[in-house]
Parts: structure tokens; sequence; C-alpha cells
């Protein structure tokens, strides 16, 4: 363990989960990266729950309106493999998509930030409901980038094991951090009152009492679990809550 990565471990101590991603974008930078994605996929689903990324807010709002976290070559790859890969543009690439595909797509879009090169770094933990992932990008060039990752590649690795470890820590699919970009498939899959009512369902508060702390009728608040039920795919109210904590609908 080289010295940045030493530094990079004492920084993480006990820092919050947006300091941890400053330290992390700081880290990278150091080796040529100048957007770094890491990205949270549900075991359950296999779906993007949601990513933190420096990338421009334009292209994440085209990625987002054209759904593209359905069809992203590096999230597909992370969901099925726990080996580190390499993607180049101009030169050998561990990535090869089939052409016009939506995935060839994304990088030909996605190329004018100067996504020349990337790794994408995969961690499958054996606990957790999670599959999580870091794509590190730089528009290096192609010879200069294989000369670090010759040099630096175990470092970047121990990093990105270090890294996820705070973030995992630290709750990550907090959506209230800045670089947080959640999946609308999870945010969206309950309405704000579905959301209220398992909150409270969730610190241990009877129908009566929900009603009370809402202010709507008793029957309201059946209906309002039986919605959460159906949506979540789950058979009792402790299985909805739990279904709703694993998709990072509570917090």
């Amino acid at each position: 363990m080289n010295n940045s990565v030493m530094d990079l471990l004492q920084g993480l101590n006990g820092c919050s989960q947006a300091r941890a991603w400053e330290i992390a974008l700081e880290f990278f930078e150091q080796y040529g990266f100048h957007y770094v994605v890491y990205g949270m996929i549900s075991k359950e689903t296999n779906e993007i729950v949601g990513f933190h990324t420096n990338m421009p807010d334009a292209w994440i709002g085209h990625y987002m309106d054209n759904q593209y976290f359905m069809d992203d070559p590096f999230a597909l790859h992370t969901n099925k493999s726990s080996q580190s890969i390499i993607y180049s543009r101009h030169g050998e690439s561990d990535l090869i998509l089939p052409p016009e595909t939506v995935s060839e797509k994304i990088l030909n879009e996605v190329s004018y930030l100067g996504f020349d090169n990337s790794i994408c770094i995969p961690i499958h933990n054996s606990f957790g409901e999670y599959i999580t992932g870091f794509n590190l990008i730089s528009d290096m060039r192609n010879r200069d980038f294989r000369m670090m990752l010759e040099e630096d590649r175990s470092n970047l690795l121990m990093a990105a094991a270090l890294v996820n470890n705070r973030m995992v820590d630290t709750s990550i699919t907090n959506s209230k951090a800045v670089s947080w970009v959640p999946n609308p498939g999870y945010i969206n899959l309950l309405s704000e009152r579905e959301i209220e009512v398992i909150k409270w369902l969730s610190a241990g508060n009877r129908n009566d009492r929900i009603a009370e702390k809402m202010n709507i009728a008793p029957v309201t608040v059946n209906f309002h679990i039986r919605e959460v039920k159906r949506k979540l795919g789950a058979r009792t109210r402790e299985q909805a809550v739990a279904i709703a904590f694993r998709k990072g609908l509570l917090r």
C-alpha cells in the first residue's frame, strides 16, 4: 500500500458520505481520472438503484431522460462479473460492443466529454443487498493510460475498495447527497403519501396512530398500506418495510 492509499485510508476514517465522495474524487484525479462514477445495483432486481458522479448535469439529464441506465455497458458488466475491465476508444479494449446497439450509442454520445479510456471496477460483496462498482474515466492518451495502469492498477483497486467500504457504512442510497443520481423507477415507485405511511409503519406505529399523525381516516391508511404492499410485491406490512429499506425508499 503506497503513501497515497495510506493517506486515502486516513482521510476516509470516520468521515461523512459527502466528504468520502470528495476525498475519492481528489484521489482518483491524481491518477488522471477527470470523471468518476460509483453505482449501485440491486441484487434482487438486477437494476441500477442509482449512482454518484461528477459528470456534467447536461449529460446526466440526457442519460436519465433516455433511460440509458438500462443499457449502460459498464453497469451490465458490473452486474455479471467481479473482474475489472479496461475500455479504450482508440486502442485495445476489454469491452467489445456489438455495432448499432444502445450500449454503443451511449459510448459514442459521451465521447465529447473526453471519455477516451476508463477502468470499470465491480465490487461484489457476499453480504448486503447491492452490487457496487466504479467507472474511472480519463481523457489521457491511450499509451499514457496503459502505462499508468501498469504501475498503479493495484492502488486503484485498493482505493476503490476502501471508498466503497466508507460509502456503504454511510448509506450509499442517501438521495440527499448532491452527487447522488437515483433511478426514478425506485424513487417514484411510491407516492409521497405512501412513503409517509410506510415511514410511520417502520417506526412501529399502529394504523390508528398513523391516521392520527397524518390527519386522515384509518380506512385511508389501510388503503395506502394495501397499495404499498402491491407495488412492492410484499405479502405483509413487515415485508413491505424491509423491501422499502432495501430499495432506498426509507433511510
